[in-house]
């Protein structure tokens, strides 16, 4: 699990440490839960998104569908 991974990096920083993400998921096939407020870094990591809200999820959806609906 990794809250706000990229919080006040510079953009090249932030690539950096979304590509470790995806290294991990691809290579190593981990799967990593990723608390963030950066919808780009979300876009590039994720497979699926939820959204939260007073607690409670108002939305779950593969990338694809999230971002059809956006």
């Amino acid at each position: 699990m990794m809250s706000q991974s990229t919080t006040g990096l510079d953009p090249i920083m932030s690539d950096v440490i979304n590509d470790l993400i995806i290294y991990l998921k691809k290579y190593l096939h981990v799967t990593s839960i990723v608390v963030t407020y950066d919808m780009n870094s979300a876009y590039k990591i994720a497979d699926r998104i939820m959204m939260l809200c007073c607690g409670n999820i108002i939305l779950m959806a593969h990338l694809k569908k999230f971002v059809i609906l956006k």
